[in-house]
């Protein structure tokens, strides 16, 4: 199991970073952590998860929807983010660069968006892929964050 801190953390990075964001789209969130945090910051968070898992009431703020994001996903939201989100990490880069959004993921498995893994040997090397997708993306270390915890980013 990973940090139970990385949402809140992930959430104060997106909040600094990100300050004139009104609306938020979570990708892979399956138990909507990420999500809730955003909404009860005030953020206005639509959740797209292929598998859904949340459970109990949603801050005000939140919609939850079910689906599966791809790089051709429409994004009316103002950012994209993804705490770990596996297969989808490669679509929130492509889709924030097709859409002019801004966009921050954690990256977690090196798996690529056609669900076939990456040609890659270390975790370094799938972050160097995912930033070569963007152009110039930053990367920063998430403090007070054990684990997974580099996020790329770009506004």
């Amino acid at each position: 199991m990973g940090d139970p801190r990385r949402n809140e953390v992930f959430a104060q990075f997106i909040l600094r970073n990100f300050p004139k964001a009104k609306s938020v789209l979570c990708v892979a969130d399956g138990k909507g952590d990420l999500a809730a945090a955003l909404a009860r910051k005030g953020k206005r968070v639509r959740v797209v998860e292929e598998k859904p898992r949340f459970s109990g009431i949603a801050p005000r703020g939140l919609r939850y929807t079910k689906g599966r994001f791809t790089r051709s996903s429409e994004v009316p939201e103002d950012l994209i983010v993804g705490m770990h989100p596996d297969a989808a990490t490669e679509a929130i880069i492509r889709a924030a660069k097709r859409h002019g959004k801004g966009f921050a993921v954690v990256p977690c498995c090196h798996m690529l968006e056609n669900g076939g893994s990456a040609c890659v040997a270390s975790p370094g090397g799938w972050r160097n892929y995912l930033m070569g997708l963007w152009g110039g993306s930053l990367s920063t270390e998430l403090r007070g964050m054990t684990g997974r915890n580099v996020v790329i980013w770009h506004r």
